[in-house]
């Protein structure tokens, strides 16, 4: 497929549908700088397919179904300065395969599925690109070079100090060259003190589940960008970013964490306001936006607002308890009051009958008032009769 293009520099086979790589496709195009096979359907490369391409600078793989990494998939690559196997379906790595890519200036192994990473050699590496995968601890993390030939007792020498590394210093350190490093997206719980070469410039540590980052995580470091948003973070000692420059910060981002202000202790709502626009957050920023304005009120003033406050409140219960006395009185009087109403009411009222007898009692009254009575003769009283003369 490849014959007559022995003087090809640039070999671009992406969005296609090729399945696999076998050895020997690539060894008429020796002379490849930069090979491209993006976005088909590769599932299995055969240890090396790519030994003749010793001139490659860069190979890219991303957006394939690779799961598995071999000893020596990369075998011949030894001008190699740019390995892209991001979005991937790798599970399975052996660590080896990158041992001899002495070159290697970025390597990106983002959006795949591995839980560990246990590089060595790569003293050259300046590019690390981690994110979104599922690694919780930078500790597990082992780049340091295993100091033997043998390829056997190496990869011993590897796991053995990969698993002496967890709780102590972190294989990332040995990178003198390395400044950026991208491990969002991954289950990150803390940050510590040697986890991080000092020579980074751009860390992107968002999207994980950082809780703790130790005050001198970043000692030492000139760092550009810092991306720490979307953890778990409560609070950060006054101190963490003291080796960070307003003059040479470009942007930094630590929103949407789980920020706890204390009062006196707080300073990052001060400090982000110096850093200006290198403040890129657009996440939520909770109470360290109001946190130095309110810890600045003066305490007596802030004692004499309880105390107002307080004597408010207490004012205004007791109007509410007046005002409900005042209730039950008006309540108690007109009770009392239609009570004494009803019991006078049969004193003063006068029935149909008693108006009858008031009336039948009249006639006896006019009719001694009509005059004398008339005096009856009596049987025995004599009758007696004047005559006057004429």
């Amino acid at each position: 497929m490849l014959q007559g293009l022995t003087s090809l520099r640039e070999l671009d086979l992406s969005g296609n549908r090729i399945s696999s790589l076998v050895t020997g496709v690539f060894d008429l195009t020796p002379e490849l700088r930069e090979l491209s096979i993006n976005d088909n359907d590769i599932t299995t490369i055969q240890d090396g397919t790519f030994a003749k391409l010793t001139s490659l600078k860069k190979l890219s793989l991303s957006g394939n179904q690779i799961s598995v990494i071999t000893r020596n998939m990369f075998k011949g690559l030894d001008s190699l300065e740019v390995l892209n196997l991001q979005n991937n379906q790798i599970t399975s790595i052996d660590w080896s395969a990158f041992a001899n890519l002495k070159q290697l200036r970025t390597l990106d192994l983002g959006t795949n599925h591995f839980t560990n990473v246990e590089l060595r050699g790569l003293e050259n590496l300046q590019k690390l690109f981690l994110n979104n995968n599922s690694i919780n601890s930078l500790k597990r993390v082992s780049l340091r070079p295993c100091k033997t030939r043998d390829e056997r007792f190496c990869t011993s020498c590897g796991d053995h100090r990969a698993r002496a590394s967890i709780g102590g210093q972190s294989y990332l350190q040995p990178l003198r060259r390395l400044t950026t490093l991208l491990v969002s997206g991954n289950q990150l719980r803390a940050i510590g003190e040697h986890d991080l070469p000092r020579t980074l410039l751009v860390l992107a540590a968002d999207h994980n589940l950082i809780e703790k980052i130790d005050v001198k995580a970043f000692d030492g470091m000139t760092l550009h960008k810092l991306f720490i948003n979307n953890n778990k973070l409560p609070f950060l000692h006054r101190h963490t970013f003291d080796s960070i420059s307003f003059d040479t910060l470009e942007a930094i981002d630590i929103t949407s964490n789980a920020w706890q202000c204390v009062c006196g202790e707080e300073w990052l709502g001060d400090w982000l306001e110096k850093a200006g626009d290198s403040d890129v957050g657009d996440g939520v920023l909770g109470c360290l936006v109001t946190a130095a304005r309110r810890c600045a009120v003066d305490p007596q003033m802030e004692t004499d607002e309880v105390r107002s406050v307080w004597v408010t409140v207490t004012a205004s219960i007791l109007a509410a308890v007046s005002l409900l006395i005042l209730i039950a009185i008006a309540f108690l009087y007109i009770t009392d009051g239609k009570q004494r109403v009803v019991l006078m009411r049969p004193l003063v009222r006068r029935t149909d009958s008693d108006l009858h007898k008031l009336i039948a009692d009249v006639d006896p009254l006019i009719a001694r008032d009509l005059g004398p009575p008339r005096k009856l003769p009596s049987s025995g009283d004599k009758k007696r009769v004047r005559f006057e003369d004429n």
